[in-house]
């Protein structure tokens, strides 16, 4: 079986702590064998994608996001996407039809453990949704 991997976006410190949060539960979850952690600045097209973390760091404009997630779309529309930014533009997204599986904004009531506790929660649904790739 073919490893899987879900890919994380950005540079930042808050990529570098979704992605410890991320392998945490893969480990906890028991699996971190058949499903990899991957951190890059740029997303390009990845073999056997599992999920894609885009995180928008302070460097990031608005424009560099969704100029990724339609880079995402054009050749995959089937992966799931969470989406972590403080400044979300809710309209742009549901107009252009995105379907991401989350949206994360850690400026609301913003904590380590209420933010794993999202990343989690996103995690959980990868898995129930795409239990066997």
């Amino acid at each position: 079986m073919k490893q899987s991997k879900i890919f994380i976006s950005s540079s930042s410190l808050l990529s570098l702590l979704t992605s410890c949060i991320v392998y945490l539960y893969l480990v906890n979850h028991k699996r971190h064998k058949n499903t990899g952690v991957s951190v890059t600045e740029r997303i390009q097209r990845q073999p056997h994608p599992k999920a894609y973390f885009i995180v928008q760091s302070y460097f990031m404009s608005t424009i560099e996001i969704y100029d990724l997630l339609d880079s995402i779309r054009r050749y995959d529309d089937k992966t799931p996407i969470i989406l972590i930014s403080r400044h979300p533009d809710y309209d742009l997204l549901f107009k252009k039809g995105y379907h991401l599986l989350g949206l994360i904004n850690p400026s609301q009531h913003w904590s380590p453990k209420a933010y794993k506790k999202q990343i989690d929660h996103s995690l959980d649904g990868i898995f129930r949704l795409f239990p066997n790739e």
